[in-house]
């Protein structure tokens, strides 16, 4: 008895040393991290990017030089309920994009999509069509032959009322210029069918569109090869032309309450 109660305990306690997981290194700490949705390793080089959010309404991009033992911030962007979602890596051209979903102010103060041509060191926005919606936000992105897909959640107001409606729209960004104001914004197509596009992968010339069904709770997926979709692609502005206008609309947004503050003035005299 008292030999076969050995035997069971030596058997245990073997086996819990072969299971015994390998040993974890400590790392270097993401500040003020709150979900981290994607990650990239520039090939050749000893820097990782790690993105997602910060401090709960903030999009963030963490970048380490030294393969993960410490970590800057050199990207932050707030007002947004999820923060960057993808990244996608130009390996010819060292340039990285970042998209961020769930905008919650406007394009005239914030900005879902972002480039940076120093390896994540420093980041520009991209200016975006003025058609969009007011909180308009980027889920997914996907890099193909100097075309950037983009895949679009269109929130606005419908027809003035206080309820938001939502589409899903697959636009794509020319990347073919050196100069990014030159780059050059496309409408490629509209699924009625899906309340927002989800994900974006491009594999053996095929693009994959998954998006919300409007419907029922379930996810769709479309198929589309690259020729057919640069067939449906249409031009409608390069990034320097939707700059300009936001600028613009930037003004007059400014103006405005400046011209009610006088005319309450000018009636208050009178």
């Amino acid at each position: 008895m008292i030999r076969t109660i050995f035997t069971l305990a030596l058997l245990i306690t073997t086996v819990l040393y072969a299971q015994e997981p390998p040993a974890w290194l400590p790392m270097g700490n993401l500040d003020r991290a709150d979900k981290i949705w994607t990650f990239l390793e520039i090939p050749g080089t000893s820097i990782i990017l790690a993105a997602g959010r910060a401090d709960r309404d903030e999009a963030a991009v963490w970048r380490s030089t030294d393969g993960g033992q410490s970590w800057s911030r050199p990207f932050h962007s707030w007002y947004t309920a999820e923060g960057v979602r993808e990244l996608a890596f130009d390996a010819n051209r060292n340039i990285i994009f970042a998209c961020i979903s769930n905008i919650t102010g406007s394009y005239l103060e914030y900005d879902p999509l972002w480039y940076s041509t120093d390896l994540g060191e420093s980041w520009a926005s991209v200016a975006i069509p003025t058609n969009w919606g007011p909180r308009a936000g980027i889920h997914s992105i996907a890099l193909y032959d100097n075309k950037l897909y983009v895949a679009l959640e269109e929130v606005r107001t419908e027809n003035g009322n206080n309820w938001w409606i939502y589409s899903g729209m697959l636009y794509r960004l020319d990347i073919s210029s050196a100069d990014p104001n030159d780059w050059t914004w496309e409408f490629v197509m509209q699924y009625p069918e899906l309340n927002h596009l989800v994900r974006l992968a491009v594999n053996n010339g095929k693009l994959f569109v998954f998006g919300k069904d409007y419907d029922r709770d379930a996810i769709r997926i479309f198929t589309h090869s690259l020729q057919e979709l640069n067939a449906k692609a249409t031009t409608i502005g390069t990034v320097g032309h939707f700059k300009e206008q936001i600028e613009a609309l930037k003004r007059n947004a400014q103006q405005v309450p400046a011209e009610i503050n006088e005319n309450n003035m000018k009636g208050d005299l009178q």
